[in-house]
């Protein structure tokens, strides 16, 4: 072992053959004390395709889930989520979207809030609300609902045609 000097609010950073001194940097500082701060969260609003920025949630799946699918929480100990549909009150409301594939039992990475940008998602109409689907278990579709019993929830606003603001509204209005 040798001597490290650091200046004020650096850390030290194993790097596999040793140690780096560093600061944070960009929207993150730390005091002294070891108080971080998080300045500002920028969101990439135009990500390349199967791109989600956001704020995300680990999470069991409780079936195979695949990337782009909208899921609720099932409600048990495990914190399970399986595919949301609209035409299913026991299956809503939504509240996240895969990242990725997930086996059924695997735990994933589920974003909450962001920008997502994935090929994987319906045809969406820029500028217009999105909504749960209700013939297809964990799809997104572009137009609202019109079926009596649909349970209606917004769960973005798309910025193309495979592109959105996934923001779940947990306000949800059943079609009479």
């Amino acid at each position: 072992l040798s001597e490290v000097a650091l200046t004020t609010t650096q850390i030290l950073i194993g790097d596999g053959t040793g140690f780096t001194a560093a600061a944070l940097s960009g929207q993150a500082t730390m005091t002294n004390a070891g108080v971080v701060t998080v300045n500002s969260a920028t969101l990439d609003s135009t990500p390349s395709d199967g791109v989600y920025n956001g704020i995300y949630a680990s999470f069991t799946a409780g079936e195979t889930i695949t990337r782009g699918e909208i899921v609720y929480l099932v409600g048990d100990a495990d914190n399970t989520v399986e595919l949301a549909r609209a035409s299913d009150a026991n299956k809503m409301p939504a509240v996240a979207i895969a990242t990725a594939d997930v086996a059924n039992s695997a735990t994933g990475i589920f974003m909450l809030f962001g920008v997502v940008h994935d090929t994987n998602l319906a045809a969406l109409t820029r500028g217009h609300n999105v909504y749960v689907s209700r013939a297809t278990d964990g799809a997104a579709q572009a137009g609202a609902l019109s079926a009596t019993g649909d349970l209606i929830q917004i769960i973005g606003v798309a910025t193309h045609e495979d592109k959105m603001v996934f923001n779940p509204s947990y306000d949800i209005v059943e079609h009479a």
